[in-house]
């Protein structure tokens, strides 16, 4: 199978193509459900699902511990919205629900399934992706299927519809069919929580990538929309766990398979035609989810959601943990922080002289560094970013130490990229004062760029993630910056599209630029252990984890 992906931006975002309706929650919502008659009879319960996605948003944000991991006080009522939508649509259904049980005669023809928050415990812990999950089998055939993770990447989320007779609709634009799936393979969200699961995961998926997420099913709808070529659980999923991203990938061509390479099929009643091996589930091509099925090693990841502090690989602040945020947080200023980190952490243009084993440029490393010490220390550190500058020197080709100070040809760009991040925390309420640094963060760098340039672009991010600024204006004191230093080394071009990322937020970005981000790790399988690595510190995967943190203060797990 060719599943080599051209230019990241050759397959945007359907999103991307109306930037008057990116800036606001309320817009991209109703991007989300543009051309909903399409579903015609199933019309009010897509919209019953996007309902149920809001509550659980509302709960997310609610400052709520929730201390059983596996039922979340929102769990109830987001299925309650759902079952109200198929009952009054349906009133002869059968309903089968994680929550609220089963409703309606058993021997009805149509039956639904539905679990309105699959993914409870990763929910729970604060991890985007946990996905409102609804199937409807007719006399034991596929009806219809939606899968909606109402925080990925964030609000309102990624909505997968199908119906019989139609093709798959995603975010209100139908899926390409016959698209080259992404050579990656989507697996828990647990997948980074230390380096031994990091490493099994990349050994156990190779020589394909791995991307976390949060929620079987939306694994499995990612896939059958193309951005992987398998989807993994190893938490014994139910019938409503499976039943909608199953249904997603028969439409695609592709199918779910037990441990035993068994495909997973439904009876008539809801419930698994057979008693299949179920503590491992694969889904997507048949081929590749018999070889992964087959790999030994799988029950080591088993059960593993929390760090065992097996790090070990020379990292001074190690990636982000997710955790619900303190309180409710503006969804369009998180949106365009993520949209700013993301867009500073640009990859290494392999086409030329690149450093082979480079995560992220060597200025977008440094503020990668920065942004780590922000969340790590609840304020600017301009020692701790120097430090760890000085022990990740070798993998920031351009940047060196001299004499306390970051120097070298890339420190120029490095410092711009560092104050944007700067600006980015100004715009939130947990680094309101982060402007008044931009001072202290350029006085250890040496570089020509100065602090004046510096402020100029915190200014401008700061700006473009509160929405201050109209993009012209944006564009115009960016220039400026840029404009103000002779002799400085700074990527111009890559500043103005991080910008863009910052100004339009990561919910327009074309998706297969940001999976491939979120998909970025060194070499960690068995074969490649012996080669240097860059540490975890360098890694960009937990870029959304990261900018949530330094958007809002985070409620740490109990």
């Amino acid at each position: 199978m060719d599943t080599n992906i051209p230019n990241h931006d050759t397959h945007p975002n359907p999103n991307h193509d109306h930037p008057e309706k990116r800036h606001t929650s309320t817009n991209r919502t109703a991007r989300l459900l543009k051309g909903t008659e399409r579903f015609g009879p199933y019309r009010p319960i897509v919209e019953a699902i996007v309902r149920a996605g809001r509550a659980l948003a509302a709960d997310y944000y609610s400052g709520r511990i929730i201390v059983d991991r596996h039922k979340a006080p929102c769990d109830a009522e987001a299925e309650r919205i759902v079952r109200a939508a198929i009952r009054e649509a349906f009133p002869d259904a059968r309903i089968i629900g994680e929550e609220l049980g089963r409703e309606g005669d058993a021997g009805a023809r149509m039956v639904w399934l539905v679990d309105p928050n699959d993914g409870t415990s990763a929910f729970s812990r604060g991890y985007r992706g946990s996905a409102v999950s609804v199937a409807c089998l007719v006399d034991g055939q596929p009806e219809f299927a939606a899968v909606h993770a109402w925080g990925f990447p964030v609000e309102p989320g990624d909505l997968i519809v199908w119906r019989r007779g139609g093709p798959i609709v995603r975010n209100g634009t139908p899926v390409e069919a016959g698209r080259r799936p992404a050579a990656r393979i989507v697996v828990s969200q647990s997948a980074d929580v230390d380096l031994r699961s990091s490493s099994r995961n990349a050994e156990l998926c190779a020589p394909h990538p791995y991307l976390p997420l949060a929620s079987i099913a939306y694994r499995l709808g990612t896939v059958a929309c193309g951005d992987g070529l398998a989807g993994v659980s190893l938490a014994s999923p139910t019938e409503w766990d499976l039943a909608a991203g199953a249904i997603l990938l028969e439409v695609s061509g592709m199918a779910v398979h037990d441990r035993g390479g068994r495909r997973i099929r439904f009876a008539p009643t809801g419930g698994f035609a057979e008693d299949y091996e179920l503590e491992w589930v694969f889904g997507g091509d048949e081929a590749l989810c018999r070889a992964l099925a087959g790999k030994e090693g799988w029950e080591h990841l088993m059960g593993r959601g929390d760090r065992d502090g097996a790090g070990g690989d020379g990292s001074l602040f190690d990636l982000a943990l997710p955790a619900r945020p303190a309180g409710p947080v503006d969804p369009d200023l998180l949106d365009r922080t993520m949209g700013a980190l993301v867009g500073l952490l640009a990859l290494p243009d392999r086409s030329g002289a690149g450093r082979e084993g480079l995560l992220v440029a060597p200025p977008s490393g440094v503020a990668l560094l920065t942004a780590r010490s922000l969340d790590r220390h609840g304020r600017l550190d301009p020692e701790a970013v120097v430090g760890a500058c000085r022990a990740h020197a070798a993998w920031l080709p351009g940047i060196h130490v001299d004499g306390g100070r970051i120097a070298g040809p890339a420190a120029d760009d490095a410092l711009l990229r560092s104050a944007a991040v700067l600006g980015a925390c100004a715009a939130g309420g947990r680094f309101g004062e982060a402007l008044g640094d931009v001072e202290r963060l350029a006085a250890a760098f040496e570089a020509p760029a100065g602090h004046t340039r510096a402020r100029l672009v915190a200014e401008t991010f700061r700006d473009a993630v509160s929405g201050a600024a109209p993009r012209a204006e944006l564009d115009r004191r960016l220039e400026e910056a840029l404009s103000a230093g002779e002799g400085a080394a700074v990527d111009a071009g890559g500043l103005a599209r991080a910008l863009d990322r910052c100004a339009t937020g990561v919910w327009a970005m074309p998706r297969e630029a940001l999976l491939a981000l979120l998909s970025t790790r060194p070499p960690l399988a068995d074969g490649a252990a012996g080669a240097p690595r860059p540490p975890r510190d360098l890694w960009p995967c937990d870029a959304l984890i990261l900018a949530q943190h330094l958007a809002a203060e985070p409620r740490p797990v109990p």
